[in-house]
């Protein structure tokens, strides 16, 4: 398990939610309700970057309450008790992330936000979110859409995992990361975002050797390719190919 995580180093002073716009793909509408709704309260965060691989905690100390990823991409997780990381959601640019620490109880489980890239985060905490949230029904709507949307994401990655075998796991995470982080190539589209073979383990419950393994036999069967450290989802194939394994 990784040490204590690092925390984020402040840039100093607030910013409008609104003040930097994500760098490339289109930001979710319920991200743009929740954006939009902490502009009209006059909420002003405070700016963070996060180095790579570095964590913050969404459910504890002055920094639990609702951070908007300005730039960059990461994933929240959880550990279990012997160390094994569980990925629960993977975020991109202009996305807002833990909401649940706004209508959490006492005692949930410890979740962090690990940043796959350099990051930049703005920051409500808690206290200052209170407020707003009664009686305001554009911020509580976002927030309960952002919620029913993270919840949809697990449900079907959940029935994946226990209905599927491994293979048909891994081509639906591809498939599904390909939509979400896809960018257009020659030959498919690039899943243009720094995961692990292990990190793609945690995401479906199987181990780094056999994600590797079913990787290769998909390579062989031209499902999938490389473009460097890259995977290159190939849709028609890889679709043809967990059609015929399910």
């Amino acid at each position: 398990m990784k040490g204590r995580p690092e925390g984020p180093k402040e840039r100093g002073g607030q910013m409008r939610a609104s003040a930097l716009l994500p760098r490339c793909r289109e930001v979710p509408s319920y991200s743009q309700e929740i954006r939009a709704a902490l502009d009209s309260l006059g909420i002003g965060g405070k700016c963070f970057r996060l180095s790579k691989g570095s964590m913050v905690s969404l459910h504890e100390g002055a920094r639990s309450g609702l951070h908007l990823l300005l730039g960059g991409r990461m994933k929240t997780l959880r550990f279990s008790e012997d160390g094994r990381v569980m990925i629960l959601d993977l975020l991109d640019t202009g996305e807002v992330f833990g909401e649940i620490a706004l209508v959490a109880e006492e005692g949930t489980e410890p979740t962090y936000a690990e940043a796959l890239e350099d990051v930049e985060i703005e920051t409500f905490p808690r206290f200052a979110l209170d407020a707003g949230l009664r009686g305001r029904s554009t911020l509580a709507l976002g927030l309960a859409r952002l919620m029913a949307a993270r919840r949809k994401r697990l449900e079907r990655r959940l029935e994946t995992q226990v209905f599927q075998r491994v293979p048909v796991r891994l081509a639906s995470l591809l498939l599904e990361l390909a939509e979400r982080f896809g960018e257009p190539a020659e030959t498919g589209t690039v899943v243009d975002i720094a995961l692990s073979q292990q990190d793609l383990g945690n995401l479906i419950g199987a181990s780094r050797e056999i994600v590797s393994l079913t990787l290769s036999e998909f390579r062989r069967r031209e499902a999938v390719s490389m473009l460097g450290r890259r995977i290159v989802v190939h849709e028609p194939e890889l679709r043809r190919e967990a059609a015929s394994l399910s």
